[in-house]
C-alpha cells in the first residue's frame, strides 16, 4: 500500500472515529442538559407554586387574626354592651368582610362552649364542642384540610383563631375560604409547562384535595405516587420537614401513565404537591436535537474527508518524487537528479542524494581515467621490448644481458598486470558497496519517514487532549508543531553528520551535540548571554542506529531546558557531559540551574509524550538506564552501550 494511501485511510478513519466519538458525547451531553434544563424549569415552577401557597395561606390566617381581634367580634362577647347593638355590628363586620374578600364564603364565632353564637349562614345554635377546628383554634392559628361544605356547594379551606376578651380565650372565630377562587387557580396553572404536565395537590392522608385534567374525585381518590411513598416516613418523622427532590423520579401513575415526576412538602399543611409530565414529551426536544446534530456532523464529515484528501496529495507529492527518484538511481541511472526545490527536510535529503550521485560519478570517472594509464603505461613497455628484443636479434653479444633485462620487464609487466586486476577489483567492491548504500539509505529513509508519521500522529493525540472542547489555541498549536520541526530536525542532522562523515556509518556524537544546541538556540531564540553553556565533550562515536534515537532523546531534554528551565528571561546555565567509562558504556549528563520541578512530581508517570517518548527510547531502544535528580535544577543521567547494531556499511 502507498504511503500516500495509508495517510488517507489513516486520517480519514481518525476524522471519522472522531466525529462519530463527539456525535455520541454532543448528544450525551446535550440530553444531560435539556434533561437538568427540564428538571430545573419543573423544580422551579413547583417552587413557585409551593410559595405561592404558602403566601396565600399566611395571608388567609393574617385575615382570620385581624378579625379576630377585631372592635366588633371582641365587643361582641362584653355584656355591657347592648345585645342588638352587639348583633348589628357583628352582622355588618361579617357582610363586610365577605364583599371585600371574595374568596370568604362562611364566617363563624363559636363561644368557649363551642356553640355557633354568630354566622353569615342559618347554623347559629349549633354546637362544634367536638370539631378539630374548635379544639386546635383554641390553642392558636389553625388552617383545616380542604372539605366540602353543604352550606355553600363547593370545596373550601376553613382556618380557626382564638377569640382573647379579659386576659382570657372567650370564643373562636372560623373562616371559610373557597379553594376554587385562589387556591385552585395558583395549582392548575401551566405556564410555560407542556400540556401533558399534570399538577395536584394531597392531603396528609394522600386524599387528593385539587382538580387534575382527569377530572378525578376530590377528597374520593386516593393516590400514593411511588416518590412519595420513598419518603413519605421522612416527612413525618419530621427529619426533613420540606423535601424538595433534586431530579425528577420516573414511575408509573395512578393512571397507569410513565411519568417523570417530582413534589414539595408543605410542611405547614402536610400537603404534598405534585407536578407530573408524560414521559414522551421530554423526549421531543432531545429526538429534535439528535436528528440536527446528525445531519450537521454528516455535512462536516463529508467537507472533512475531501479537505483531507485534497492535503495527503499536497504532503506525499515531494515524498512520492523522492521515491520514483531513488528507485531510477537504484536501476543503474546515476546521472538522474531528484532536484526537490523545496526547503523542507525532504528537499535537503533530495539534494544530498543529488550530491552524492555526482560524487559517484566522479570516482567512476577517476577510475576510467586511471584504467587508461595503466593501458598507455603497458603499450610503452610493449614497444621497449620489442626494441630490446630488435636489439638483441642485431647485437648476439648482448643476449644475456637482454635476458636479463627481459625478466626484469616481465616481472614489472607482471606486477603492473597484478596492479590492474586488483584496481578493477577495488571498482567492483566500491561499486557494490555504493549500491548497498544506497539501498541502506533508502531503509533508513524510509524508517525516518515512519518515524515523523509516528511523531505527528501522537503530537495530533496531544493537541486533541489538551483541547477537549475542539477549540485549538493557535499558539500552542504553533508551539506544537515547532516541537515537531526541532525533532525532524535532529533526525536530519544525523543524516548530514553522516554525509559529511568519511565513515558512513558512524557519527561523532561530540560534533553532533554541539551542532543541535546551536541549532535548538537559533530555533527558540536563545541569546547566549541569557543561558551559558558548559560542555565537557569527548570524541564518542556511534552507530546511525543509536544515533537516531538519541537525537530525539537530546532534541526532548535540550529543548525543555530553552522552553521551563528559565522562565521570564532569567539567566542560567546549561551544561552538558558526555564521556566513555572503562566498560565502554557512552554516559551522557545533561544539568540546568533552572526553577527545577516539584519533588512529588514523578517524570517517569507524567502524562506528557514528550518525556514518556524518552524514557521509551532510552529502555526499550538504546536498552540503557535513565536517571535524573531535581535538586537545584534538574540533571538527567543516561548511560548505554552502543553494542545492539552491527557496523552494514
Amino acid at each position: 500500500m502507498k504511503i500516500r494511501t495509508k495517510f488517507v485511510l489513516f486520517l480519514m478513519i481518525f476524522v471519522f472515529v472522531f466525529f462519530v466519538l463527539m456525535y455520541f458525547l454532543s448528544l450525551q451531553i446535550s440530553k444531560s442538559r435539556i434533561m437538568e434544563s427540564m428538571n430545573n424549569h419543573i423544580n422551579t415552577a413547583i417552587k413557585f407554586k409551593a410559595h405561592n401557597i404558602e403566601i396565600l395561606l399566611t395571608n388567609y390566617k393574617e385575615i382570620v387574626e385581624s378579625l379576630a381581634i377585631g372592635v366588633p367580634v371582641t365587643q361582641y362577647f362584653n355584656d355591657s354592651i347592648e345585645y342588638k347593638t352587639k348583633e348589628k355590628n357583628i352582622k355588618t363586620r361579617i357582610s363586610n368582610t365577605i364583599k371585600i374578600h371574595d374568596s370568604i364564603t362562611r364566617i363563624r364565632i363559636l363561644n368557649a362552649e363551642g356553640i355557633v353564637i354568630a354566622s353569615s349562614h342559618e347554623d347559629v345554635g349549633m354546637d362544634r364542642f367536638d370539631s378539630r377546628l374548635f379544639l386546635e383554634g383554641k390553642k392558636g392559628i389553625y388552617a383545616g384540610d380542604i372539605h366540602f361544605s353543604k352550606y355553600t356547594d363547593e370545596y373550601v379551606l376553613s382556618i380557626a383563631a382564638p377569640i382573647y376578651t379579659n386576659g382570657g380565650i372567650s370564643g373562636v372565630l372560623i373562616i371559610n375560604f373557597a379553594a376554587e377562587k385562589q387556591l385552585f387557580p395558583i395549582i392548575v396553572d401551566k405556564t410555560g409547562l407542556a400540556y401533558s404536565t399534570d399538577i395536584y395537590l394531597l392531603n396528609r392522608d394522600n386524599y387528593l384535595i385539587s382538580t387534575t385534567r382527569y377530572g378525578d374525585k376530590l377528597l374520593e381518590t386516593k393516590i400514593e405516587p411511588e416518590q412519595i411513598s420513598l419518603c413519605y416516613d421522612d416527612h413525618l418523622k419530621n427529619i426533613i420537614p420540606e423535601m424538595e427532590l433534586k431530579k425528577q423520579i420516573p414511575y408509573i401513575n395512578y393512571h397507569g401513565k410513565k411519568v417523570l415526576g417530582t413534589h414539595y412538602y408543605i410542611s405547614s399543611m402536610q400537603w404534598f404537591l405534585i407536578i407530573e409530565v408524560n414521559a414522551k414529551d421530554t423526549m421531543i426536544p432531545i429526538m429534535e436535537y439528535r436528528n440536527l446534530f446528525a445531519i450537521l456532523f454528516s455535512i462536516i464529515l463529508v467537507l472533512s474527508f475531501g479537505i483531507l484528501y485534497i492535503l495527503s496529495i499536497f504532503l506525499t507529492k515531494p515524498i512520492k518524487k523522492l521515491e520514483a527518484s531513488v528507485q531510477e538511481i537504484i536501476n543503474g541511472d546515476i546521472d538522474y537528479k531528484v532536484a526537490t526545490k523545496s526547503k523542507d527536510e525532504i528537499g535537503q535529503l533530495s539534494r544530498v542524494f543529488d550530491e552524492m550521485t555526482t560524487r559517484l560519478i566522479d570516482s567512476q570517472r577517476e577510475l576510467k581515467s586511471h584504467a587508461g594509464k595503466l593501458e598507455e603505461q603497458v603499450k610503452e613497455r610493449t614497444a621497449e621490448l620489442e626494441n630490446k628484443i630488435e636489439e638483441s636479434m642485431q647485437q648476439r653479444q648482448a643476449i644475456l644481458n637482454i635476458a636479463d633485462d627481459l625478466e626484469k620487464i616481465n616481472i614489472d609487466m607482471y606486477k603492473e598486470i597484478e596492479t590492474r586486476v586488483k584496481a578493477e577489483e577495488q571498482i567492483k567492491r566500491d561499486l557494490k558497496e555504493k549500491s548497498i548504500l544506497l539501498q541502506e539509505l533508502y531503509h533508513r529513509t524510509k524508517n525516518n519517514m515512519q518515524v515523523i508519521s509516528s511523531m505527528l500522529r501522537m503530537q495530533s493525540r496531544s493537541l486533541k487532549n489538551q483541547s477537549p472542547s475542539g477549540n485549538v489555541n493557535i499558539d500552542f498549536l504553533h508551539d506544537s508543531f515547532n516541537d515537531v520541526i526541532n525533532k525532524i530536525r535532529s533526525m536530519s542532522l544525523v543524516h548530514q553528520k553522516l554525509y559529511q562523515a568519511k565513515d558512513l556509518s558512524n557519527i561523532n556524537l561530540k560534533e553532533y551535540i554541539q551542532d543541535l544546541i546551536k541549532l535548538l538556540m537559533i530555533s527558540y531564540k536563545i541569546k547566549s548571554e541569557k543561558i551559558s553553556l558548559k560542555l565537557e565533550l569527548e570524541d564518542v562515536f556511534v552507530l546511525i542506529d543509536s544515533a537516531m534515537p538519541l537525537s530525539l532523546i537530546l532534541n526532548e531534554l535540550v529543548s525543555n531546558v530553552f522552553k521551563h528551565s528559565f522562565p521570564d528571561n532569567t539567566k542560567g546555565e546549561l551544561s552538558i557531559r558526555l564521556f566513555k567509562d572503562k566498560n565502554d558504556t557512552i554516559n551522557i549528563q545533561l544539568s540546568d540551574n533552572g526553577v527545577g520541578i516539584p519533588d512529588d512530581i514523578d517524570l517517569e508517570n507524567i502524562n506528557t509524550m514528550g518525556l514518556q517518548t524518552v524514557f521509551d527510547l532510552i529502555k526499550y531502544q538504546l536498552e540503557g538506564e535513565v536517571t535524573y535528580e531535581t535538586k537545584n535544577g534538574l540533571k538527567w543521567y543516561i548511560c548505554f552501550k552502543d553494542n545492539l547494531h552491527k557496523k552494514r556499511v
